[in-house]
């Protein structure tokens, strides 16, 4: 996951938001990529440096 940066992050969470009903493949990988990178420590970093205050990552297999 390291290889990802943290706009890209924000970017997968804010399209796993957008994925429409009847597309169960695709929220499956957004969601697991989302955990993997809540995981690695990604979400946090992206969140830190956007300068982003008072958000904080869900824990592990939190769908809300």
């Amino acid at each position: 996951m390291s290889q990802y940066s943290g706009p890209l992050v924000l970017d997968v969470l804010y399209f796993a938001a957008l994925t429409p009903k009847g597309q169960a493949e695709r929220l499956a990988y957004v969601t697991e990529f989302i955990e993997e990178a809540k995981a690695s420590g990604l979400v946090k970093q992206a969140i830190e440096r956007a300068g982003l205050r008072g958000v904080q990552v869900a824990p592990p297999g939190n769908p809300k």
